[in-house]
């Protein structure tokens, strides 16, 4: 019996453990989307140049967003820049 007892215990613990993983990663994901959105909405709203030249530059360097991302949004913000030396 007690050892039926325990092992029921180290079931229930392991699944918590995995419910508060499981947990801690989607909030991780939602904060990462959020970011990334954030500074994606304020590069594409930004119309002043100087400040897709610096400011976004440093928010971009400064986020905790993959390599990859920080690419996508370097492109976006240099893509923005030639826009407004357009018009």
């Amino acid at each position: 019996y007690m050892q039926i007892t325990g092992n029921q215990n180290l079931t229930d613990r392991l699944k918590e453990e995995l419910q508060k993983i499981r947990k801690d990663r989607l909030n991780f994901l939602v904060n990462y989307n959020a970011e990334f959105n954030r500074i994606q909405q304020g590069i594409q709203d930004e119309t002043d140049i100087e400040r897709l030249k610096n400011f976004w530059l440093k928010e971009i360097a400064k986020s905790k967003l993959e390599t990859a991302d920080k690419k996508k949004l370097n492109d976006l913000r240099e893509e923005c820049i030639r826009e407004l030396k357009q018009s």
